[in-house]
C-alpha cells in the first residue's frame, strides 16, 4: 500500500529502508516483502512494484537533504539511499542525511543499522592488488569522500547509542531497470562485433556484483546476529574469463587481439579529449582503458565466512541474464 508520512503516523515496522526508488532499492523491497517483513521505504520517488499491496510494502516520500521528520518506529534500518551524480548534493544527502537518519534511529528504538557504502571509499588505483575490507581508506573524489564520512558517522553514532551496525561495500553493481541504463552493453557489443582487444598481457581483473547479490547481502546483514563488521560485496573475475564467457553466450569466437599498452593508453586519452570537445561519447576512453588494464581485486569473500552467505547469482549468471535481456530488447 502506498502511504504518505502522515498515514504511517506512530506505525511500528520491522524494517525501514531508504533509497527504495533506486536500482538496489527497487530490487530489495519486493525481496523483503517475500520474507513477510512489515517494511516501510523512504525515497524521493514512489515506485510501483507488482503485487506490493500483497507484500505489505509501505512508502514514504522524503528528501534526506532536508530536515527529517518520521513519526514511525522500526527495529532495523537499511540505509541504501545515496547521491552519486550531483557533487553539489553529496555532502547534504550522503553525509548530513546519514547523520539525520542516525539521530532519528537513536531516538526511535532502532536496534540494528545496515549501511550500503562503496568500495570507492578505499580510493584504490588500478594496481592496488587485493583490497580487503577494513584496510586503510583514502577516498579520491567527492562521492568516495562522502561515503567514507558516512561510514565513520555510522560506526561512531551506533556505538555511542548501542545500536548494532553492519557496513556493506559493493563494487560496481549491475542490474537492468528503467533507471539503470544498459550496463556493460558496450563491452558485450564489442565482443560480438570482434572489436574487443586486450591491452596488456598481465593478469587483469573486473569487479562487478549483480544487484540480486547485493540485495541478498542486505537481507542477510539485516537478519544476522553478528554485528559491528564491514564487508566488501563483490564477485571478481579475471578479465580473460569474463570476456570468454561473454563470447560463449553470444556464440562468437573468443577475442584474441591485443593492442600495445602504450598505444591503447594514447588512444584512450585522444578519444576522451575529442569526446569533451564535441560533447559526445566515443567508443573508447581513458576510463575504458583503465578498466581493461585493472590489476585491483576487491575481496568479497569475508561475508561468506562470517555470515554463512553465498552469492546467489555471481558474475556468470549475471552475464547470462544481461545478454539474454539485451537480445530480447533487440540491442545486440
Amino acid at each position: 500500500m502506498n502511504t504518505s508520512v502522515s498515514s504511517t503516523q506512530n506505525a511500528q515496522f520491522d524494517l525501514f529502508v531508504t533509497g527504495g526508488s533506486g536500482l538496489v532499492g527497487q530490487a530489495l523491497m519486493p525481496r523483503l516483502g517475500q520474507e513477510r517483513f512489515l517494511t516501510v521505504s523512504l525515497g524521493c520517488h514512489m515506485p510501483s512494484h507488482p503485487g506490493q499491496n500483497k507484500l505489505g510494502l509501505n512508502w514514504v516520500t522524503c528528501d534526506l537533504s532536508k530536515p527529517l521528520s518520521l513519526p514511525l518506529t522500526a527495529r532495523v534500518v537499511v540505509h541504501v539511499a545515496a547521491e552519486k551524480r550531483d557533487t553539489s548534493l553529496m555532502q547534504a544527502v550522503n553525509v548530513e542525511g546519514t547523520k539525520r537518519l542516525l539521530a532519528w534511529a537513536a531516538g526511535s528504538g532502532v536496534r540494528r543499522f545496515v549501511y550500503l557504502s562503496s568500495v570507492g571509499t578505499y580510493g584504490a588505483g588500478q594496481r592496488a592488488g587485493v583490497v580487503q575490507a577494513g584496510q586503510a581508506q583514502v577516498p579520491r573524489n567527492p562521492y568516495e569522500r562522502s561515503k567514507k564520512a558516512a561510514e565513520d558517522l555510522v560506526r561512531d553514532a551506533c556505538e555511542r547509542s548501542g545500536i548494532q551496525w553492519i557496513i556493506l561495500q559493493p563494487s560496481n553493481v549491475v542490474g537492468v531497470n528503467p533507471r539503470s541504463g544498459n550496463p556493460l552493453l558496450g563491452l558485450i557489443r564489442a565482443v560480438k562485433s570482434g572489436r574487443f582487444a586486450y591491452v596488456t598481457t598481465a593478469a587483469s581483473f573486473v569487479n562487478y556484483v549483480a544487484v540480486e547479490d547485493v540485495v541478498e547481502s542486505l537481507v542477510r546483514a539485516a537478519l544476522a546476529s553478528m554485528s559491528n563488521r564491514t564487508f566488501i560485496i563483490n564477485t571478481p573475475a579475471p578479465l580473460k574469463d569474463f570476456i570468454e564467457f561473454i563470447a560463449g553466450e553470444l556464440h562468437v569466437p573468443p577475442p584474441r587481439r591485443r593492442l600495445p599498452r602504450l598505444l591503447a593508453a594514447g588512444m584512450g586519452v585522444t578519444f576522451s579529449g575529442f569526446a569533451s570537445f564535441v560533447h559526445r561519447p566515443m567508443p573508447f576512453s581513458i576510463e575504458k582503458f583503465r578498466e581493461l588494464d585493472n590489476r585491483t581485486l576487491y575481496e568479497g569473500g569475508g561475508i561468506q565466512d562470517a555470515l554463512n552467505f553465498s552469492y546467489p547469482v555471481g558474475w556468470r549468471q549475471m552475464l547470462h541474464k544481461l545478454t539474454n535481456t539485451y537480445n530480447r530488447m533487440g540491442l545486440l
